[in-house]
């Protein structure tokens, strides 16, 4: 029994051996059927990266038992973005560029732009302004200005007028109400002329490369209540800042030089403070600016100009430095709230007009320097009540004193040559004492009227008084002959 067991055993083993060996014969007859991939798929079509930055993209080939599913990787421009054989993509500058996913005869893609670290890029408050400098200096095209493209840019002057936004047609100078980021177009020198002209502008921020702002640059914009000024000023033009009503603050930097004709007049300052860089100030620089109350000027200023706070009626302090020789013609004319003024002792010209209307002013010092003293100087300033003229002052120009209806006392100092054509008319004088030992010429107005000298009002109760001297000189002087009753010694006031 155990015989027969045992030959079963290998003749079955021997069977099945033969049966596999079969089946292997007959595997290797049938071909191997090879699936052609119909598909690749990137799981992102869009990817943004910046400079520098890398990010995996990943791709999926289908069917999932494709003969062959390994990808190659590439990029349609390396110098924008590259990507490795792994599919890690690594932005190298700003710019779009197509990476592909390839696999078989299939591929898949994905768009990449490569942007700039949003910290370099400008971000604007005013839309209508970003899209006008986009339009002209966008050089990567990326949709936005980076700083450095705005450092290079010299001018703007021609950009800015009608324009179109999503569609509909604007005009600049009525939509656009900040430009603050101005600031950063660090290339620009200057400003032309008229160039921000009648804006609805509220705000505008300016480079430290600007030198000069040209004539009317920002004439009438009745809207703008902020001016960041560049450090580098040295010329404020003509009418550069003129009837901008809102604007109430200004620093005007050091090192400014210029200050053109009217270029401030007509604004809402309240306070100014010049600096002492200043060589030139143009008529009405800051004339009419009613709301101006507080004034400094500088140490290192030689001459106020003409008219330059002429109509300033609410000016109420101002305080000018020894460095002042000149004060200009109609230089504070019209100040009526002014009751105090100190004029430095290194003046020596007041020009015409310089103080006419400060009907504030209760009194005045002219400094011993002054050897000018224009015609209506101190015109229809009724506070006054004493004047001392130096004698420095050779000639005291016409109505220098006129219509100061308070004016009781004046003091004409040894030097004065010639008073000028009612110099003192229409003031209440109950005093006149003149230092000088030779009767100083008076102006007539006309020869056959013997008070058109306009030295005292007729009828009057005013007195002369003069040297000890010099009474009888003076009483038969042909021209003060006419007021030979009101003569006195100066002896007769002590």
């Amino acid at each position: 029994m155990k015989k027969r067991s045992l030959s079963g055993i290998v003749i079955f083993m021997c069977m099945a051996a033969a049966v596999s060996c079969q089946k292997e014969q007959t595997k290797e007859l049938i071909p191997e059927v090879f699936i052609p991939v119909e598909a690749v798929f990137v799981e992102k079509n869009e990817l943004y990266l910046k400079e520098g930055e890398s990010e995996k993209l990943v791709a999926r080939v289908f069917p999932d038992n494709a003969s062959d599913k390994a990808l190659s990787w590439s990029s349609s421009d390396s110098s924008i973005a590259s990507v490795d054989a792994n599919g890690l993509v690594t932005g190298v500058r700003v710019g779009e560029t197509t990476i592909t996913a390839k696999a078989g005869n299939e591929q898949g893609i994905c768009v990449v732009t490569v942007r700039k670290d949003p910290s370099e890029y400008i971000s604007f408050k005013d839309q209508y302004v970003k899209e006008i400098l986009i339009s002209v200096f966008d050089v990567d095209t990326d949709g936005e200005i980076s700083y450095e493209e705005a450092a290079v840019v010299t001018s703007l002057e021609g950009i800015f007028g009608l324009f179109n936004f999503e569609g509909e047609w604007y005009d600049c100078s009525r939509v656009i109400k900040s430009f603050d980021e101005f600031r950063f177009f660090t290339g620009v020198k200057d400003i032309p002329d008229g160039m921000f002209m009648d804006w609805t502008l509220e705000s505008i921020i300016l480079p430290n490369s600007i030198t000069t702002i040209g004539d009317n640059a920002f004439l009438r914009c009745q809207n703008l209540e902020t001016v960041g000024m560049s450090e580098s000023i040295k010329i404020i033009g003509n009418n550069a800042f003129e009837d901008c009503r809102k604007l109430v603050s200004i620093t005007l930097p050091d090192g400014l030089t210029d200050i053109g004709e009217y270029a401030f007049a007509f604004t809402g300052l309240t306070s100014l403070s010049i600096p002492g860089s200043i060589k030139a100030m143009g008529l009405l620089a800051f004339g009419q600016c009613a709301e101006l109350a507080d004034v400094i000027i500088s140490d290192g200023v030689q001459s106020i100009g003409p008219g330059a706070f002429a109509g300033c009626r609410n000016l109420i302090s101002v305080s000018i430095p020894n460095s002042v020789t000149s004060i200009g013609d109609s230089a504070f004319s019209g100040c009526e709230n002014m009751a105090e003024m100190v004029i430095p002792d290194n003046v020596t010209h007041i020009g015409d007009y310089a103080f006419e209307q400060c009907s504030s002013l209760a009194s005045i010092h002219i400094p011993e320097c002054v050897d000018y003293l224009g015609s209506y100087a101190f015109s229809n300033c009724s506070g006054l009540k004493t004047v001392t003229i130096p004698g420095s002052v050779t000639v005291i120009g016409e109505e220098a004193f006129s219509q100061c209806l308070h004016l009781l006392e004046v003091t004409i100092s040894e030097g004065v040559k010639t008073i000028g054509i009612f110099a003192f008319f229409g003031c209440d004088l109950k005093i006149i004492k003149i230092m000088c030992a030779v009767p100083p010429k008076l102006t007539p107005y006309d020869e056959d009227d013997p008070y058109s000298f306009g030295l005292l009002p007729s009828p009057s109760d005013c007195l002369i008084f003069v040297p000890s001297g010099s009474v009888e000189t003076y009483k038969n002087d042909e021209q003060w002959k006419v007021y030979a009753s009101r003569i006195h010694s100066l002896e007769e006031l002590q």
